[in-house]
């Protein structure tokens, strides 16, 4: 499982608000006209279709990716 690989973590960690830190930035961002309004969201939470409510994994924009790859 990703979590096991990246962090050591079981499959029974929960990370509930991990996005929250980047949504608030990004929106202060927004709200100081930094950023525009319809700026895409730098990180989306994917949800087990089968474990209704619990994440599955985390997304990065695609647009991003060029910024990060080498």
């Amino acid at each position: 499982m990703l979590d096991a690989a990246l962090g050591g973590y079981g499959a029974e960690r929960q990370l509930k608000g991990f996005t929250r830190p980047i949504r608030r930035i990004a929106q202060d961002l927004r709200d100081q006209g930094l950023v525009p309004e319809e700026a895409i969201d730098v990180l989306e939470t994917e949800y087990d279709q089968e474990k209704f409510g619990r994440a599955s994994g985390f997304v990065l924009a695609e647009e991003l990716v060029p910024l990060i790859d080498d």
